[in-house]
């Protein structure tokens, strides 16, 4: 996407914000499009989708490549790029800006252009105009995505279900605040655009006056983020985070784990890629950036014997402010929810990132290593069932549940450092609202108990940690100085077992450390610089 220029695309070529009111198409164009969505979202029956439509996309279009584009303007949601390329490709550029309930809807219009509207663009300048459309093409797309997202069997259901609990039998016969409360618990449970969600009444013939809602729009969307229950589900529609998508087609994820994994070589991934047609500068850039030289795990042996020779006095090539790792260890620490999801969004596709795996490579040699380990109570809601788990198996061990016991609001020095933090250009939390809790409130936590490390695989963390003065006595813990106590953990136990596997993940999930810290490329140059700091 770099060869694209942003500023043309903001001046000439974009989808404007969408026209959820559809209801001027025709019966017969309504059938169609209901039986494409239908068609499409076959896998979740008349299950809420939500942010399921990116990866849904993808499974179903592995020419579809996802790019968000943070664009000046508030008006531009999405659009279709067609590049000339001479290969079956689009890409679906969605607005970085604006909020992810707002991408999932744009990324479901967007799909309906390229199912119907790909030749179009094709033989059209590499941009899709959409001026070159007719307005009633944009309805369609506009009703597909209102479709896939919140289909008319679904509709009907949580209609009946709703009526049923009220008593009553007629849904028009319900007041405003009645079906107020239903679009509203509508938004959150399918994840689509509040305004979408009252014309999908309108157009299944639930509600009549539709105007009284939409001059009510605001007051609604004020309710709903407000709703003390709805607020993690709320903060994360409405912040603009988008961790479901995949930056490029799936096909070329996978070959890449598969690359970096040592489950296929060099001349097996470029030998598939051209057999699929596959852009293979895409694929050298994966394979030559990525690739582990051959005589690396031949290494083993030596990096053992520095490790053990030193007696467990080793340190990391960058080295903590007060701390060598050896005596880190035995420090108290605070662990951020990241630690424990990296990979995630490749977990279920592929074996090598499953938390199974993860678990084995780093975390329980992190949780073997250190033996006094805080996990704040905002962090711990933030875990998937599998890492709780696996965290409630160490509580009376070595790591313990902290809380914030009320201070905000009490104690004026905790206040104001909670605030500092939260109030950082890079943070920008709003109690209540926004996500990344755990990293905020772990953060105030140890500046006010006087916790000197945090544990985390955020770069954001790192950088407001450097800037903010209530945080100068804090290290934080980088993923590869957690990359680096693994391999050590190991070493002492001379098992080589891992060590291909922590290479791996070094290279892939340490990238953003290892450049702005101008860390060795390659784990075994990073353990052999650390000599350096003993």
């Amino acid at each position: 996407m770099s060869s694209i220029d942003n500023n043309e695309l903001f001046e000439k070529y974009y989808q404007t914000e969408y026209d959820f009111n559809t209801t001027s198409l025709s019966l017969d164009e309504i059938d169609v499009i209901k039986k494409l969505a239908r068609e499409k979202r076959v896998d979740y029956a008349f299950a809420p989708m939500g942010i399921g439509v990116f990866d849904l996309i993808q499974k179903q279009s592995s020419d579809i490549r996802f790019e968000l584009v943070s664009f000046e303007s508030d008006k531009i949601d999405g659009m279709l790029y067609i590049p000339t390329t001479g290969k079956e490709r689009a890409y679906i550029i969605l607005n970085s800006n604006k909020p992810l309930v707002n991408q999932v809807f744009a990324a479901a219009h967007e799909f309906y252009h390229y199912i119907k509207d790909y030749q179009v663009f094709k033989e059209k300048p590499y941009i899709c105009d959409f001026s070159m459309l007719k307005d009633v093409n944009e309805k369609k797309a506009c009703r597909f995505a209102a479709e896939i997202l919140f289909p008319e069997e679904a509709l009907n259901r949580e209609v009946r279900d709703y009526c049923r609990s009220l008593q009553v039998t007629d849904f028009k016969s319900l007041n405003f605040n009645q079906i107020a409360s239903f679009i509203i618990v509508m938004t959150v449970k399918y994840q689509m655009p509040l305004k979408a969600v009252i014309y999908r009444l309108e157009e299944e013939h639930f509600i009549e006056d539709v105007k009284k809602y939409i001059e009510n729009y605001e007051f609604i969307k004020k309710v709903l983020q407000e709703i003390q229950i709805f607020s993690e589900p709320v903060s994360m529609l409405y912040g603009t985070v988008n961790n479901f998508i995949i930056p490029y087609s799936k096909t070329y994820q996978d070959m890449e784990t598969s690359f970096i994994t040592g489950n296929a070589s060099k001349e097996d991934i470029v030998k598939d890629a051209k057999i699929l047609s596959l852009d293979m500068d895409i694929i050298n850039e994966l394979v030559e950036q990525d690739e582990i030289p051959d005589d690396e795990e031949e290494a083993d042996e030596e990096l053992f014997s520095i490790i053990n020779a030193k007696r467990g006095w080793y340190c990391m090539y960058t080295p903590l402010k007060k701390t060598a790792l050896h005596d880190l260890l035995n420090k108290p620490i605070l662990f951020d929810a990241n630690i424990f999801m990296v990979g995630i969004s490749e977990r279920t596709s592929d074996k090598n990132c499953s938390f199974e795996n993860m678990k084995q490579l780093y975390i329980k040699p992190l949780f073997e290593s250190f033996t006094d380990i805080y996990i704040h109570e905002e962090v711990y809601k933030e875990l998937d069932e599998e890492s709780r788990k696996f965290v409630d198996s160490y509580l009376e061990k070595n790591v313990t549940i902290v809380k914030e016991d009320g201070l905000y609001g009490t104690d004026p020095k905790y206040t104001m450092i909670f605030n500092n933090i939260s109030k950082h250009e890079l943070v920008n939390y709003e109690r209540g609202r926004s996500k990344d809790r755990g990293e905020v409130y772990s953060l105030a936590y140890a500046a006010y108990h006087n916790i000197n490390y945090f544990c985390s695989k955020e770069i954001m963390v790192d950088n407001v940690a450097r800037e903010l003065e209530d945080l100068k006595d804090i290290d934080i813990i980088t993923f590869d100085i957690i990359i680096l106590q693994a391999f050590v953990y190991y070493a002492q136990r001379n098992d080589t077992s891992n060590s291909k596997g922590l290479k791996s993940i070094y290279k892939k999930y340490c990238a953003d450390v290892i450049k702005r810290h101008g860390l060795p490329s390659t784990l075994s140059e990073y353990i052999k610089a650390s000599q350096d700091y003993l």
